[in-house]
């Protein structure tokens, strides 16, 4: 399969009241610079645990190596490339339909403005393009996590399953899903 790029670039906009940052591209080719963004976006959010920010980096090096191939495929959202969001995502083996978003990160210092948002809308249209039908997004369900959570559901996905304890005690794994068609 060939390897898909889409690019989309934003002019700076009012849209639902959110501002949206000027010349902004969405990319899904990897480059190597993304070794060292990725890890310091993470990091920035203070969400994820040294081990977590290993295994981002992880997916990039595999799909940097391997290209599709690796079953990891990335969206790329930058500004004069300077990272502001990624997200990860693939086909969830022995399913039809089914695609996982296993990462979604976007730049502390534009959180709240879109980036997360378009990304997600890309994504979706990425799967969509694939012949995805169903997507899961797994996620923690500590405090922390509010906002992560609340910005999942006004995307349109739904809690499937809340694995109590899953990730350590009081650390439930919530599982979301949406259907594309």
């Amino acid at each position: 399969m060939s390897h898909v790029t889409s690019l989309a670039v934003w002019s700076l906009l009012v849209e639902d009241g959110v501002m949206i940052l000027p010349s902004v591209s969405i990319s899904s080719t990897p480059h190597t610079r993304y070794l060292i963004q990725v890890p310091d976006l993470l990091r920035a959010t203070k969400f994820f645990h040294p081990y977590e920010i290993d295994v981002a980096i992880e997916l990039v090096q595999e799909a940097l190596n391997k290209g599709e191939e690796s079953g990891y495929l990335f969206l790329f959202a930058e500004q004069e490339n300077k990272l502001l969001g990624y997200s990860c995502y693939g086909h969830i083996p022995l399913t039809l339909h089914s695609y996982d978003i296993y990462w979604m990160g976007v730049d502390v210092t534009t959180q709240g403005q879109g980036i997360g948002q378009r990304l997600m809308q890309a994504t979706e249209s990425h799967i969509d393009a694939r012949g995805g039908r169903r997507i899961y997004v797994e996620t923690s369900g500590r405090d922390l996590y509010h906002r992560t959570n609340r910005f999942y559901q006004r995307q349109g996905y739904l809690e499937e399953a809340r694995l109590k304890d899953f990730y350590a005690p009081l650390d439930d794994k919530i599982v979301y899903s949406k259907v594309l068609r």
